[in-house]
């Protein structure tokens, strides 16, 4: 089971060590990842509208996955070959199978290696390998610079009937081994009876550096531990934390990924995933995208092959806004999408064949 003492959580209370300062010049830092090479098509795809030189890109591959040399390839093929130092593909340090506490490390690691570059972001912006974006990034950074302070994260009560309250299998891991204990539960009563309270939501969201280098301290270490035995980890951890920090003073609003869940099996890949945005249905969801517009960064889940239609809108939106952000008034030529989105595989890689890959998509 899980130690006694690991049920008292105390966090460390909030301070000015973590403040995100709005004087700040809104500069962005990105942190993906990659672990099926059937989604780098829209992974590549997404780096060629959001790449500017002042933010940070730090991608994680797994390892097991076979992905993390044409990731790079394919990366480093749109500066010449040779990766500018703004943009990082690492390894991920543990599994990154999806449940699993391993998967949420991973993210952490990240947060470590973000802050060590010295590069002065003022956001965190995670990335999902299957969403896209609805907007370019001039008009995030607008968005974000008008809210100092402010991250967004999906936060949610916790709700006893939902079905993650009954999904408390304990978990334990040995060494790249992890699986769950027959017989015996993670004890989610037992830490919240003695104060702590659990809240639920997933893990797309858009941090502010100082919520960000709160994740990382080391006083949070008895947490990891404890969390270390819980299955679906990604989907409590953050708003769990985030409810529970003493002092913490400053503002969560909702997230920034568009995403719905239909709960039919005909259009998602698992029970616990939103529907894929295809474009046979994508008339049942224009009204709800249209009207979420101003407010969503991302839009998911996409598939490459079967929201052709879909993207290619998305494109020529996200590229007027970066024209009416880098243009000055009265600049009518008309858009060149080639200019900042050319073909999404390096020609090196046409005719390769890749495990699981199929046509479309690249």
């Amino acid at each position: 089971g899980v130690a006694p003492e690991l049920w008292n959580v105390s966090l460390p209370v909030w301070s000015q060590e973590f403040e995100t300062h709005d004087d700040d010049k809104p500069v962005l830092a990105y942190l993906g990842s990659c672990g099926f090479l059937q989604r780098l098509g829209i992974v590549v795809r997404v780096f060629a509208h959001l790449y500017h030189r002042e933010d940070f890109f730090l991608y994680q591959s797994d390892p097991d996955s076979g992905v993390h040399e044409p990731l790079v390839e394919v990366l480093a093929s749109r500066f010449g070959g040779a990766m500018p130092d703004n943009v990082k593909v690492v390894s991920m340090p543990r599994t990154g199978r999806v449940f699993y506490w391993g998967h949420t490390a991973n993210v952490i690691a990240g947060f470590k290696e973000l802050l060590a570059t010295g590069h002065q972001w003022r956001w965190l912006i995670r990335l999902h390998d299957s969403a896209y974006p609805m907007h370019s990034p001039e008009y995030m950074r607008v968005f974000l610079a008008s809210q100092p302070g402010t991250s967004f994260l999906d936060l949610k009560p916790w709700a006893v009937k939902h079905w993650m309250a009954s999904k408390l299998n304990l978990v334990h891991a040995c060494g790249s081994w992890v699986g769950r204990i027959e017989g015996q539960q993670f004890p989610q009563d037992e830490v919240a009876n003695r104060g702590f309270s659990w809240s639920m939501g997933d893990e797309w969201w858009v941090l502010t550096r100082g919520l960000a280098s709160y994740f990382v301290d080391d006083r949070l270490e008895p947490l990891f531990k404890l969390m270390e035995h819980r299955v679906n980890a990604e989907e409590v951890f953050w708003a769990s934390v985030v409810s529970n920090i003493p002092g913490f003073s400053e503002t969560i609003e909702e997230s920034l990924v568009w995403r719905v869940f239909s709960g039919s099996d005909d259009w998602r890949e698992a029970k616990h995933s939103p529907d894929n945005i295809v474009d046979v249905r994508l008339h049942k969801y224009m009204a709800e995208i249209k009207r979420d517009w101003p407010d969503r960064f991302f839009i998911r889940k996409v598939v490459m092959g079967r929201s052709d239609d879909l993207l290619r809108w998305l494109d020529a939106t996200i590229e007027r806004e970066r024209r009416y952000y880098e243009h000055p008034p009265g600049d009518l030529s008309p858009a060149d999408i080639t200019k900042h989105v050319p073909g999404w595989i390096h020609p090196s890689h046409f005719g390769r064949v890749w495990p699981n890959h199929t046509s479309g998509d690249f």
